[in-house]
């Protein structure tokens, strides 16, 4: 299986965020985990490949795209998020 993701995100401390894809067996998968040292607004994401989910599990279903604030008191806005699914078994 290949998995690609778009994704748009701008939060004005990208440092502060984690994502995370989860495909529909409940497997999920660290996209994008922030650091004090990232600076910008936004985390853009162009047809990046994912790695780390096994294979052997339907793509067939919903995917879920979480983006978590690790710390309180700003906010941000996911602006786009698209997936591309690439399966021999389904």
């Amino acid at each position: 299986m290949d998995v690609k993701l778009d994704l748009s995100v701008s939060h004005p401390r990208i440092g502060d965020l984690r994502v995370l894809l989860e495909n529909p067996a409940g497997a999920q998968v660290v996209v994008f985990e922030g650091t004090p040292s990232d600076v910008g607004a936004e985390i853009y994401l162009d047809g990046r490949a994912i790695a780390g989910f096994s294979g052997d599990e339907s793509v067939n279903g919903v995917w879920r795209v979480r983006v978590i604030d690790r710390k309180s008191g700003q906010t941000g806005t996911l602006h786009r998020f698209g997936l591309e699914l690439t399966s021999r078994w389904d």
